[in-house]
């Protein structure tokens, strides 16, 4: 499992979306086989990567699953640290 991200970042109330992506952050997870990636695109909109497929603007559901699970291990690791 790697993440990696960079800027300021919100999630939906659901975790299943990112809400707000500052101007050059951006968001990778990979776990199992599975991949995403979300960046801020010229006009500063979310997109996403779900494993191969590109430019999406919106999580399909199995892109919805991995960030899930992404939020879930940052919010573990969050709490390990205290």
């Amino acid at each position: 499992m790697r993440i990696e991200y960079a800027g300021r970042i919100a999630f939906n109330k659901d975790t299943s979306a990112i809400s707000f992506l500052s101007p050059g952050g951006y968001f990778e997870y990979s776990a199992n086989g599975g991949k995403l990636s979300a960046k801020c695109d010229a006009r500063g909109k979310v997109v996403y990567e779900v494993n191969d497929d590109e430019n999406l603007p919106a999580l399909n559901p199995q892109g919805k699953l991995l960030l899930v699970e992404a939020v879930n291990e940052i919010e573990k690791t969050k709490h390990r640290k205290r």
